[in-house]
């Protein structure tokens, strides 16, 4: 999908629940806009033989929720 910078991409992320990880291809334009993928993987698929495809202006992040919870 497309979106408004990095940050919105990551809150999108973070307001699915399914979602664990994103990627994030900034446009040509000099404007932060870009295409965000939001992704079912989580950090356990992640070891010493996962292979990134290193390319300029693509951001893998993974997301780390934690739940609130009020004990009182």
């Amino acid at each position: 999908m497309e979106s408004p910078s990095f940050m919105s991409c990551s809150q999108s992320c973070l307001g699915n629940a399914w979602c664990s990880s994103t990627n994030f291809k900034v446009s040509s334009k000099e404007d932060g806009k870009g295409t965000c993928e939001l992704n079912k993987h989580d950090i356990s698929v992640i070891d010493e033989n996962t292979n990134f495809l290193n390319q300029q202006g693509v951001f893998f992040s993974t997301m780390l929720k934690v739940i609130y919870m009020d004990l009182k």
